[in-house]
């Protein structure tokens, strides 16, 4: 994958890289799971710059800690 050039670019690559990996019908709970990830993408890049591809311990982290 590419660097992340702006929040929207990562919220896409977070959604493309779950959409592969769940299963089930795309109408409930899986298009919510992708919603959520986009917006976790957009919140970690606003503060760091990093994609999905290059998040670490420290951004899940601080995401769960400081922004839930």
């Amino acid at each position: 994958m590419n660097r992340a050039a702006n929040q929207w670019t990562a919220a896409r690559q977070a959604k493309a890289l779950l959409a592969k990996r769940l299963s089930g019908s795309r109408r409930g709970t899986v298009r919510h799971h992708l919603v959520r990830a986009g917006a976790i993408a957009a919140t970690i890049w606003r503060r760091w710059h990093v994609g999905p591809d290059q998040w670490c311990l420290k951004h899940v982290r601080w995401y769960l800690l400081e922004q839930t």
